[in-house]
């Protein structure tokens, strides 16, 4: 195999010119921004705790998990009397009413959405956890909203331990045991894959586990997101997709509650991609168009200020009928994934649909998945007339954009001289 070192060309014809230059691709590193508030107890548990999007679920529960409720008493609780109440608070399983201190060993207690404050007490009676649930109502009631905000899910508590204790523990957003992970801007489908599968290793094995076990498990994992992947009518991907689940993972923090499966997380994936698509407000009829321009953008930027100039250059070849000849998609096609090396020549030979060497127009899907910003760029892509751009300083990223080929040799030959003066 041949490395294809000149990543520019420099053809007789203008046309045949690359519009990125054959230079070598990575994706920055953009992690997005960590999730933000939460459900309160009385909200259904469904959706990822986003910018824009409230939480989710995640795995699996252990059979000795006991479901129990927040005991809402302010302005619930009454409303099942008062006699109620009274009963609820003498209840217990022995003599003792209140255990002291914070407990011993382990008891996984779940918060279920839609279960009111009375429940949950009488279920940590049941499960050893307090003695009663009087001192608890009475923690709960003292404690107002903040106890009000308890947040659906897993939590880790332990057998006797006081009422006040293992109320703190359920106010404590960081004690609620969820599985959460980051998809990067620009990350392939098979990478998001990859990224859920050690999630979920974590989250059932914990960060004590052996590696090697670890390992194995993230990769069965990985493999069961895979193929929950392919029943691309469970996940919701939507027609204009073509079937293919590439650019329709939108990459976000997620947070997903014990016991989700693979084809839940995936589905709130592609759901949260088309609410994006819509809030943006890009019409139906160019949601492929757009995922896949805003895929390019990610893998072909290198600094935010381009991305509308990148997409700007794609949309102007494709006007002009002149072929894209972007190594990302020859790459991509080609099934060559490491940044390490340059563009082969067979990738750039390929006749796969991807090779925009080969073939004029888009290629048929998305190459990676895109964030907002890049979507943005696609669908409000910079004014100019540009139809190259060549990085010049691999370093900062910066990048020149040229309305001819003329002003595209000089940018390639700033480049060299870079090369010339940072030796590999």
């Amino acid at each position: 195999m041949t490395d294809h070192w000149n990543p520019f060309g420099q053809p007789e014809d203008p046309n045949q010119a690359s519009a990125s230059g054959h230079h070598p691709s990575g994706l920055p590193f953009r992690p997005t921004p960590e999730a933000e508030g939460g459900q309160t107890l009385r909200q259904f548990v469904g959706e990822p705790p986003l910018d824009r999007r409230p939480p989710r679920s995640r795995r699996i529960v252990s059979a000795a998990v006991i479901g129990v409720a927040v005991i809402a008493v302010a302005g619930v609780g009454w409303a099942f009397g008062k006699p109620l109440i009274e009963e609820l608070r003498g209840s217990g399983t022995s003599a003792v009413t209140d255990f002291a201190g914070p407990g011993v060993g382990e008891v996984s207690i779940t918060v279920s959405p839609g279960d009111l404050g009375s429940d949950i007490a009488t279920k940590l009676v049941a499960a050893g956890v307090i003695a009663s649930t009087g001192p608890f109502i009475d923690a709960f009631t003292a404690a107002g909203k903040q106890a009000e905000g308890i947040q659906p899910g897993t939590y880790l508590l332990r057998a006797e331990m006081s009422a006040q204790a293992a109320l703190e523990v359920l106010m404590d957003p960081a004690a609620r045991q969820v599985i959460q992970f980051t998809v990067p801007e620009g990350k392939r489908a098979e990478e998001v894959y990859q990224i859920i599968g050690a999630a979920l290793a974590k989250a059932d094995l914990g960060d004590d586990a052996d590696p090697a076990v670890l390992e194995a498990t993230a990769t069965a994992d990985a493999e069961t997101v895979r193929a929950a992947a392919q029943d691309t009518a469970a996940i919701g991907l939507p027609p204009e997709a073509n079937g293919i689940v590439e650019g329709w993972l939108f990459p976000n923090t997620y947070s997903f509650n014990l016991g989700t499966g693979a084809k839940e997380i995936l589905a709130q994936m592609v759901t949260t991609a088309v609410n994006t698509l819509e809030e943006l407000g890009v019409p139906r009829d160019r949601w492929l168009e757009i995922m896949t321009v805003a895929s390019l953008v990610e893998k072909e930027s290198n600094r935010a200020e381009d991305r509308g100039k990148v997409a700007r250059v794609f949309y102007n070849r494709i006007e002009i009928g002149m072929r894209l000849e972007s190594d990302v998609t020859a790459r991509y096609g080609a099934g060559q994934f490491d940044s390490s090396v340059m563009t082969t020549d067979e990738a750039l030979q390929d006749p796969n649909p991807y090779n925009t060497y080969i073939h004029t127009g888009l290629p048929p899907s998305a190459i990676a998945n895109p964030g907002e910003a890049a979507i943005l760029a696609a669908l409000e892509p910079t004014e100019g007339a540009w139809i190259y751009f060549t990085v010049v300083d691999p370093n900062t990223g910066e990048t020149e954009f040229n309305e001819t080929y003329e002003g595209h040799l000089r940018s390639v030959e700033k480049l060299y001289a870079w090369l010339a003066e940072h030796p590999q």
